[in-house]
Formats: C-alpha cells, sequence, structure tokens
C-alpha cells in the first residue's frame, strides 16, 4: 500500500509528541511492507521560499517545504496557502497515494484535503490539539492564560491582541544589545510601541470587532468544510473527542484510538539504584509547561532526600527562560540536564523515579507521560486534558490542581515520605499500546476505506 503521512513539521529539526509520533508511525508502516513517504514544512526556513528540500531520516523519505511563516501577510495564510497546494498536487500526482493519512496540517494548507478529494484519495486526519478548533492551538491565550471552555469570541479577542501588538520587540528584550550598539532611540521607540499598544487594543477591537469576527468565521467554515471531507477522524484520548463534540464536530466517520508507542526501545529496561527520590521534568521550556510551577513547589520543600533533574532546551522561549532564572537560583539538588536524542529516552528514565508534567494547557496524550508508564515509572501531573485517561489518583501516579504550588509540594512530600508507595504504584500501571499495534489497526482501517 502506497501511504503519504503529512505532518506540519518534523525531525529532527523540530521535536514533538506528534513529530515523534509521525515517525514511529511511518517506520513501523515500513517495516509491514507498506511505501511510505512524509510530507511536512520547514516553517522558518531560510532556503528559497517553497521550494521542496528531499531529505532521509531514519531510513524515511522526508519532502520538506521551506516556508517562513514570519513573513505572513494576511491571516487567512496561517490555514490556506495556495503555493502549498500546488506543491502537495504535484506531489500527489507524481507518488499517487492510496491512503493520505495527516497527523496535524498546521503550516500547510486545509485546502489539500479537497484537492485529494477529487482525486478520490481516502484520507484519515488524527487530530493532537486544538488547531482545527482555534488558531490557538493550545487554547492558551496571548497573556499566557488557559480559556477551558471555548468560544469564538475569545478567538476574535486573542486575534485582535495578535494583530494589534504594535511592535514585534518585546520590552524585555536584551537591553545590553543596545546599549552596546548605542541604539538607545530604537529601544526607546520599541518600548514606547509596546505600551502604546497595551493600552490600544482594547480600543482597537471594540471599534474593528466586526473584521475579527469575520476572518475566525472564514477559518472555521473553511476547516469545518475540510475535517467534513475527511474519511475518518481519529482522537488519540476522549477528552479531545469530547472538546471537539461541545463545538459541534460533524464528520463522515470518527474513532478514539489512542497513539501507539515505540516499545522496543524500553527492551530489557532496568532502573539504576539510587539512595535519593529522583523527580524529573521533561519538556519543552515554554509557559504551557508550567516549569515555574514545580519550581516554586519545589522551594517549598525539603529535598534532602530527593533531586529534581530538569531536561529541555532553555533556548525556545528566551523572555521565559530569563524568568526562570531567579527561581533555579539557590534551589538545592536540582540538575540542568539539557535535552536528548528520541532514542535515549529509556536511558533517561533509568535514572527517574517519579516524572513531574506540571503543564498549565490540555495535554492530549503526551508522549512522554506514555513513555513514563512504559517505563513503570509514576507520574505527578495536573489534573487537566487528558491526564485523567492516564493517571488514576493514588494508584498509578498523582494529581495536583492546576497551577497550585502549594499543593505540587504536598505531592512531591508524600512521594519522598513514602518511597514504598512509589513501587506500589509502579505495579499498577497499565500496559502501553506499542506502535506495532497501532500500525495495524491503522492498516486494517486504511483497507476497509479502500474496500467501501
Amino acid at each position: 500500500m502506497k501511504i503519504l503521512l503529512v505532518s506540519h513539521t518534523f525531525l529532527p529539526k523540530y521535536v514533538g509528541g506528534t513529530e515523534v509520533y509521525t515517525c514511529e508511525l511511518a517506520r513501523e508502516l515500513v517495516a509491514q511492507g507498506n511505501e511510505v513517504e512524509i510530507l511536512c514544512t520547514d516553517p522558518l526556513s531560510r532556503k528559497k521560499p517553497y521550494s521542496v528540500t528531499i531529505k532521509k531520516y531514519r531510513g524515511l523519505n522526508i519532502n520538506v517545504i521551506e516556508k517562513n511563516i514570519l513573513e505572513y501577510k494576511d491571516f487567512s495564510q496561517t490555514y490556506f496557502d495556495s503555493e502549498v497546494d500546488k506543491i502537495f498536487t504535484s506531489f500527489i500526482d507524481e507518488f499517487q497515494p492510496d491512503i493520505i493519512h495527516y497527523t496535524h496540517l498546521m503550516h500547510l494548507s486545509v485546502n489539500i484535503v479537497a484537492i485529494a478529494a477529487k482525486r478520490n484519495i481516502k484520507q484519515i486526519a488524527t487530530l493532537n490539539d486544538f488547531w482545527m478548533q482555534t488558531h490557538l492551538y493550545n487554547r492558551v491565550t496571548t497573556s499566557g492564560e488557559l480559556y477551558e471552555n471555548y468560544s469564538q469570541k475569545q478567538d476574535c479577542i486573542e486575534l485582535s491582541k495578535q494583530l494589534n501588538s504594535g511592535s514585534k520587540i518585546e520590552t524585555p528584550m536584551d537591553l545590553h544589545q543596545f546599549i552596546r550598539s548605542k541604539d538607545k532611540t530604537s529601544y526607546l521607540k520599541a518600548i514606547c510601541s509596546k505600551l502604546l499598544s497595551r493600552f490600544s487594543e482594547p480600543i482597537t477591537f471594540y471599534l474593528n470587532q466586526n473584521q475579527y469576527q469575520e476572518m475566525i468565521d472564514k477559518r472555521i467554515i473553511k476547516i469545518r468544510e475540510m475535517l467534513f471531507k475527511l474519511d475518518l477522524i481519529i482522537f488519540p484520548t476522549v477528552f479531545l473527542y469530547q472538546e471537539f463534540s461541545r463545538w459541534g464536530l460533524q464528520a463522515k466517520q470518527v474513532a478514539i484510538s489512542e497513539h501507539g508507542i515505540d516499545t522496543s526501545l524500553f527492551k530489557n529496561f532496568k532502573k539504576s539504584a539510587s539512595k535519593k527520590i529522583r523527580f524529573a521534568f521533561i519538556g519543552a521550556i515554554v509557559p504551557a509547561k508550567g516549569l515555574d510551577v514545580l519550581l516554586n513547589a519545589w522551594r517549598r520543600i525539603d529535598p534532602k532526600d530527593a533531586e529534581l533533574k530538569i531536561y529541555g532546551n532553555f533556548g525556545l522561549d528566551k523572555k521565559y527562560s530569563r524568568s526562570l532564572k531567579p527561581l533555579l537560583s539557590n534551589l538545592k539538588n536540582v540538575e540542568l540536564k539539557g535535552t536528548f536524542s528520541p532514542e535515549n529516552i529509556a536511558q533517561v528514565f533509568s535514572e527517574i523515579d517519579v516524572l513531574v508534567l506540571p503543564s498549565k494547557w490540555f495535554e492530549n496524550g503526551p508522549l512522554v507521560l506514555r513513555n513514563s508508564l512504559l517505563g513503570k515509572i509514576p507520574a505527578i501531573v495536573t489534573n487537566l486534558g487528558s491526564n485523567p485517561e492516564y493517571i488514576n489518583h493514588r494508584v498509578n501516579g498523582l494529581l495536583f490542581i492546576n497551577g497550585d504550588e502549594n499543593d505540587l509540594a504536598s505531592k512531591l512530600e508524600f512521594m519522598i515520605n513514602n518511597p514504598d508507595q512509589i513501587k506500589i504504584m509502579a505495579k499498577k500501571i497499565d500496559k502501553q499500546k506499542s506502535i506495532k499495534q497501532d500500525a495495524s489497526n491503522l492498516l486494517n482501517n486504511y483497507q476497509n476505506l479502500l474496500k467501501s
């Protein structure tokens, strides 16, 4: 079977749960005798716009559409891109796939689904976040707040803020850089522009709210049309399915099926011994992941019998990383470990007793949590999104109130003071779905669609 997997971005330049899942799924589909191509974008490319770079990664054929989203001139370009449509059309006409499986459409163009539908190609999409529902793919506002219930009005307000935010330069940017360049005037202009935009945003929204409503409406109409053209939509968690149901999703066929993970990475897995309870944060160092909550909670406990390992890239959000520096100062038994290759995940978890996932947004079956459970390692997670589908409180881990540093501190102390409970919880962790099983199930879905 000829299968085209389409993702917004891909490894190794862009590392996330969707990218890793797409890669593992592709490799397993190839292992089961299928011909697979991957089409993705580099949304921050410096190469010729809309050129296509063909690469090899772990034996896979990767076709990268080079583009730069910072050069968008219109909001509609964030979901509709005629240049991507042209590239996609040429690609599928040449490759002639039997099945197209989308794992993410951000940075691409929702119109490619209509293009494939006209050619009677069967299409499946796995939804991994809220991008199909809102341009705020993680439902976190520009001010960093989670809005729990979707509303078009909220979308309009946030769009207004994004389009009328004044200077792109953030006020906390590197002042020393301007001092060295002696260009203090441009720095002051940036500050004034930013401050002015904050006062003018509410007025701008009030005067132009109909315009923003029209822009949001057009996006929703286009995406709803696209979703209905898909032959099957897969949700990896019940939570995400429920959120889209409330949104009013209309689809030909829907399934709930969690992602498979590469269980072979944990073959012969064995934890190393330690006299201390080893906690770990693994994830992107961005506000939505909540590392600041964990650091503040850690400051509230006595960690003499524990240690905290932090894995992540502090260069992703420099403003946020700078805000973490005061929180990291004088903390005891905290170690910054940097990043690691996905292939080394088992080695990392062999030196962890408890994973801490303090995310402030709706996680949707996060890969790091799934890997933790695969290694029989309990987790402390926020009581948000799909997390309660994986963590049964006081059975295989602990849940804490989103953003509540005191509550998280009490959960950390519980684990430190009750090390036997960690072992008991580990024994109650269920077996995880393998990528081999996932690929086999998907192949059955593909074949059923082709028969129909």
